[in-house]
C-alpha cells in the first residue's frame, strides 16, 4: 500500500525535472538536425535558455513547502469524513498559492530583458530575454499544476495528476519539436513548448477538481483579485524602470527601484482588495500572528 500511494506522488513531485529532461534530449538535436548548427552554437543557444530556466523554477520551488502543510490538512479532513472541510481548505490554498505565484510570474514578465543583463550578463538579452517573458507566464502555470497535484492526491485520485502531465508533456514535445526547427524562432521554442505543457495540464487539472471535490472551488475568488494586482503591479515596475533607467542609464538600479516600488504596490494592492483571509493565512507558518499583525479578518 505504501509503494502503491509513492510511487505516483513522486512522478507527480518530479514533473519540473521530467520536463527539463525533455528539454535537454529534444532542443539541442532539433538545432542541430533541422537548422543545421554547430554542436557549440546549438549549445550556446540552449545556454541562454538553461540559465533563465534557474528563475523560471524558483515560483514552483517555493510552493513544494506550501504543498508539504496543505496534504496532511486535506487529508486529516478526509479522514474525520469532513469533504466540505477539505474542500474549503483546498480553495484557501489555491488562493495563497496565486497570491504568491502571481507576482513571481507577472514580474519576472514585465522585467525579463532586465533581470537577464542584472544576474546573467554573460548571455545574450535580446535571446534570453524574450525567453524569460514567456517563462515566467508559464511559472504561474507550474505553480499551478504543483498545487493541483497536491490537491488531488491528498483527496485520493493518485494517478490523475499523472495523466494529465502525461498530456502536457504531448504538447511538449510536439511543440518542441515544431518550434525549435523554425529558424526565427529556434531555442525560443522551447519556452513556447513548456507554457504548452504546463498551461495544458493546469487547465486540465482546474477542470479535474472542479469535477472531483464535493464542493468545486470558486475560481473567480482564486484567480481574479491575485490576477489584477499582479498585472497593476507588472505594469507600475515595467514603467518604474524605464524612467529609472531614463535618467539614470542604470540597469542594475532601475530593476532594483522597480522591484522595490513593486513589492510595495502589490501588497498595497492586496490588502486594499481583501484578497486574502484570516483563513487562508492559517495555511502559512506564522499565519495567525500576520493576520493580527495586519488586522486581517
Amino acid at each position: 500500500n505504501l509503494v502503491r500511494v509513492a510511487i505516483p506522488i513522486t512522478i507527480g513531485s518530479s514533473v519540473v525535472p521530467i520536463v527539463n529532461a525533455l528539454d535537454t534530449g529534444i532542443v539541442q538535436g532539433r538545432l542541430q538536425s533541422a537548422l543545421n548548427m554547430t554542436v557549440e552554437t546549438a549549445s550556446s543557444l540552449y545556454g541562454n535558455y538553461s540559465a533563465v530556466g534557474n528563475l523560471y523554477s524558483l515560483p514552483s520551488a517555493l510552493m513544494v513547502p506550501f504543498t508539504a502543510a496543505l496534504i496532511p490538512a486535506i487529508s486529516a479532513a478526509r479522514a474525520r469524513r469532513a469533504p466540505l472541510e477539505a474542500a474549503k481548505v483546498s480553495e484557501s490554498a489555491m488562493r495563497v498559492a496565486m497570491l504568491l505565484a502571481c507576482p513571481m510570474g507577472f514580474g519576472l514578465f514585465s522585467l525579463a530583458t532586465p533581470i537577464v543583463k542584472l544576474l546573467y550578463p554573460g548571455y545574450d538579452s535580446s535571446i534570453a530575454g524574450p525567453i524569460l517573458t514567456i517563462l515566467g507566464i508559464a511559472s504561474i502555470c507550474t505553480c499551478i499544476v504543483t498545487l493541483c497535484n497536491a490537491i488531488l492526491q491528498a483527496s485520493g485520485f493518485l494517478n490523475l495528476p499523472i495523466l494529465t502531465m502525461v498530456i502536457g508533456g504531448v504538447f511538449k514535445i510536439i511543440v518542441n519539436y515544431t518550434l525549435v526547427g523554425i529558424e526565427s524562432i529556434n531555442v525560443t521554442g522551447a519556452a513556447v513548448g513548456t507554457l504548452c505543457c504546463f498551461g495544458a495540464a493546469a487547465l486540465l487539472d482546474l477542470f479535474v477538481i472542479h469535477r472531483v471535490l464535493p464542493a468545486a472551488p470558486d475560481y473567480g475568488r482564486i484567480f481574479f483579485k491575485p490576477v489584477l494586482s499582479s498585472v497593476i503591479m507588472a505594469l507600475a515596475a515595467w514603467a518604474c524602470y524605464g524612467l529609472v533607467y531614463r535618467f539614470t542609464d542604470s540597469n542594475t538600479l532601475g530593476v532594483l527601484v522597480a522591484i522595490v516600488i513593486a513589492v510595495v504596490l502589490y501588497f498595497a494592492l492586496v490588502l486594499a482588495l481583501k484578497a486574502i483571509s484570516k483563513d487562508d493565512l492559517s495555511l502559512m507558518p506564522k499565519g495567525d500572528k500576520i493576520a493580527k499583525l495586519l488586522r486581517i479578518q
